[in-house]
């Protein structure tokens, strides 16, 4: 009695939280083992285990795979800064040393990965495109499969088959790979900016119309009708709309500039219509855009 006594004070006394061990005093030899002590030992034992606290725990001995991918679901597909993409050359994406979580695993990488056209589950290559490079599902360890897709990811990074956006990368008309490539990040993809600077000789004397500065990144400059000229970007400068300003250079006639801009169906290419002076008459104009790569 005064055995099983002791036993219920010591469990009831016993508090988890840190890491507390259990003990039990040895039975001497020749003694009776009575259930008492054994209920109470081995009663002791089981409700140590069911509330075991993960301090008790032996450092580095919890695998990977025994965490739970509902209570850790945030850690284990969590938003990251992205891993460094670049340009390998015209037909090949390159991914440099990579930490990444993706669909419940883990990918650390320690040398660059490259991916071109043709790649197992990659979409075909088309001029004129936008292209995302994706971490394709089933990377893990230090093996990153890249996927190359014109399917665009969702809010949180994924496409529709637990594939992990990592940046994407235009495909201009003459099938090169654009030197700059956008890296998601926890909001969005990240790139540079480019600025572009154009004169238009526009002066009405003739019906050609001279260029200053234009021919790398404007495919047509077309004179219209009322001091109207418009303009067509080349495709592949700018991987989002960009954002433009006239201004006029013959400051001989009262002329002004201002911008018209005309919808496009495509991400890359952009029209627009530059109308000069308040008479509607041609007159030399500069047209600058800053835009994102």
């Amino acid at each position: 009695m005064k055995l099983l006594i002791v036993l219920l004070m010591f469990m009831g006394g016993y508090v988890y939280g840190a890491c507390n061990s259990i003990s039990r005093v040895n039975a001497g030899p020749n003694s009776v083992l009575t259930s008492t002590k054994y209920n109470g030992d081995l009663n002791t034992v089981y409700a140590h285990t069911n509330n075991f606290d993960g301090e008790c725990i032996t450092a580095n001995t919890i695998p990977f795979t025994a965490l739970s991918l509902t209570d850790f679901d945030v850690l284990l597909n969590a938003p990251k800064e992205g891993c460094k993409i670049t340009k390998s050359d015209a037909a090949t994406i390159a991914v440099g040393e990579c930490r990444l979580a993706i669909n419940g695993a883990y990918v650390t990488t320690t040398t660059t990965t490259t991916e071109t056209w043709g790649c197992s589950g990659c979409s075909a290559e088309a001029n004129s495109t936008v292209y995302y490079v994706y971490a394709a599902d089933g990377s893990s360890g230090s093996t990153l499969n890249i996927l190359i897709s014109t399917t665009a990811p969702g809010e949180d990074g994924y496409d529709g088959s637990n594939n992990r956006v990592i940046g994407k990368f235009f495909n201009n008309s003459s099938g090169d790979i654009e030197d700059e490539v956008k890296v998601w990040t926890v909001d969005g993809f990240r790139g540079g900016y480019r600025k572009e600077i154009c004169t238009v000789e526009n002066n009405g004397s003739s019906q050609a119309i001279d260029e200053g500065g234009c021919s790398y990144w404007v495919t047509t400059i077309a004179r219209q009708a009322g001091g109207h000229t418009r303009l067509t970007l080349t495709s592949g400068i700018y991987q989002e709309k960009p954002v433009c300003t006239c201004t006029t250079v013959d400051t001989t006639y009262d002329a002004g500039c201002s911008m018209i801009v005309t919808s496009s169906t495509q991400i890359d290419v952009y029209t627009f219509r530059i109308a000069t002076a308040q008479s509607l008459q041609d007159r030399d104009f500069a047209i600058v855009c800053l835009g994102g790569r």
